[in-house]
């Protein structure tokens, strides 16, 4: 193993969780839904802090699809958290590191919107709706996994 790359394995796996905390949370659904069967879209997504070089934004958004180009999104779901990271290591490689935390964001946040999006929906009336489950070799630097599935409304 070269020595460079031994640098960044050191460099990433000494990364640890310092805090998650929710930022935004948002339900917002149609009153005149027109009842049927629906697709569900499912957007996940991190972008990196501003004010803290290890934080970022992991931000989940569910929305029904419509049944034509007239109606209204019939319901959208929105979270976010800023999640934060602590390293021992001072000689880290920035773009290396922001790459890593972003995915790494992605997956330390999805069972906290997995959490938060079910209890609002379940909440507003609406059928239960669970987001899946990703597997651990989806969450790839770069990749922002998605899923569809269809719901009765």
């Amino acid at each position: 193993m070269s020595e460079t790359k031994a640098k960044k394995d050191r460099q990433l796996s000494d990364i640890q969780l310092e805090s998650i905390a929710l930022v935004h949370a948002n339900f917002q659904r149609e009153i005149e839904v027109v009842p049927g069967r629906r697709n569900v879209r499912i957007e996940i997504g991190s972008e990196f802090s501003d004010e803290d070089p290890w934080a970022a934004i992991s931000r989940c958004r569910v929305t029904l699809d419509t049944l034509s180009d007239d109606e209204p999104e019939p319901m959208t779901v929105e979270s976010a958290y800023r999640v934060v990271f602590s390293s021992n290591i001072n000689d880290f490689d920035t773009d290396l590191v922001q790459a890593h935390l972003a995915a790494l964001a992605m997956r330390v946040g999805y069972p906290y919107h997995r959490q938060i999006i079910g209890q609002m929906i379940s909440q507003s009336g609406l059928p239960p709706l669970m987001l899946p489950l990703v597997p651990d070799d989806q969450w790839v630097l770069n990749i922002t996994p998605s899923s569809e599935q269809a719901v009765d409304v």
